[in-house]
């Protein structure tokens, strides 16, 4: 496994955030940290040397989609995973799971939930592996936007479920 050193995003990391893996359209590294210091997530930064390799997101305010949160609104989400592709079966997204579960459990929580993709299997098989199980929140739209290769705004719609873990 590739050594990571992870940390919780602080004022410092802005510059690596921004050119980084797994950043929302729309949103930049103020909007996450001002979020962050509201209480409303944690941004996970995993490091290998001073390389930005990762990115994870867990939110303490239930989970973002309606679905889920009329079911699970206690339940911490686990969001928009990023691992470079570079270091991606390496075992960085189990350990970024991992953490995030922990500091889920060490606030006192019970259980986490993470939404998936119908056509992620690969995501899917790791989160089962690591005890995640379906909920009845078997389908879902999660919308977002994105920059094509051709820098229009792009909205696409993912048909997904809501799998959740117990500790």
């Amino acid at each position: 496994m590739v050594g990571v050193n992870w940390r919780i995003a602080t004022d410092d990391n802005g510059g690596m955030f921004d050119d980084s893996i797994h950043k929302a359209y729309g949103r930049n590294f103020e909007d996450e940290l001002t979020d962050q210091k509201a209480g409303m997530h944690s941004l996970y930064m995993g490091f290998n040397k001073e390389e930005l390799i990762a990115t994870g997101f867990i939110r303490w305010c239930g989970p973002r989609p309606v679905e889920a949160f009329a079911l699970f609104p206690d339940v911490p989400e686990i969001f928009r995973l990023g691992v470079n592709p570079k270091f991606q079966s390496c075992g960085i997204g189990t350990s970024l799971l991992r953490l995030l579960e922990a500091e889920a459990d060490s606030r006192g929580y019970d259980s986490v939930g993470i939404g998936v993709s119908h056509t992620n299997d690969r995501a899917r098989k790791l989160y089962c592996r690591l005890g995640y199980a379906n909920t009845a929140v078997l389908n879902y739209i999660d919308e977002f936007q994105y920059k094509n290769r051709d820098g229009q705004v792009v909205t696409a719609r993912d048909p997904c479920s809501f799998l959740l873990k117990r500790f």
